[in-house]
């Protein structure tokens, strides 16, 4: 993998992996995500899981949580328990929408750790009416070396796409019905 030196992060952890598969036809979204604990103040906030989901019209299905400690896999995916709290910031600001954050703090986590975890969410927000959107982000404030997205539509439905600042050239191919970007 890519060499990253702990002063090009800013929350003590890096993200190695970042893969969003949406599946449009089925409103469905998978996330795998793997994060990289490089110094203490990434013990501190790279041991929190928290996602926002919306219960009126959406789903969360939490898969899988590993943690590879020294070339040792520890699957952890029964000790994660979630808490569900409402966002402060969305509180403080007085927005009251039914969003909840769900929640989990993980226990011994170290330097070192590589954090490995998969979730999906069913169900699309129905004030869109059927329409799809996606602002797709191939970097973020720290380096990310391996993003990927994907996204399944029927290929009777037409995908508009509008790039920024060079991103990786769209790959699309259609199977079964299925046009994938």
């Amino acid at each position: 993998g890519e060499k990253i030196a702990t002063t090009d992060v800013s929350n003590g952890y890096v993200y190695v992996l970042y893969d969003i598969q949406t599946n449009c036809e089925t409103k469905e979204t998978f996330i795998h995500q793997a994060r990289k604990i490089l110094n203490d103040k990434g013990v501190e906030n790279g041991s929190e899981l928290n996602f926002d989901i919306d219960p009126s019209y959406e789903k969360c299905i939490f898969h899988k949580l590993t943690v590879t400690r020294d070339g040792v896999v520890m699957d952890r995916t029964k000790e994660v328990k979630f808490k569900s709290v409402h966002p402060e910031s969305r509180l403080n600001n007085h927005i009251y929408d039914g969003e909840i954050q769900a929640v989990a703090f993980l226990d011994d986590i170290r330097k070192g750790d590589l954090i490995d975890y998969a979730y999906s969410f069913s169900g699309f927000n129905p004030v869109f009416n059927g329409k799809f959107s996606r602002t797709m982000y191939f970097e973020g404030s720290d380096i990310i070396p391996g993003i990927y997205q994907r996204i399944l539509i029927s290929e009777k439905r037409k995908l508009n796409l509008r790039e920024y600042l060079n991103p990786p050239k769209a790959e699309i191919s259609t199977s079964g019905g299925l046009t994938e970007y």
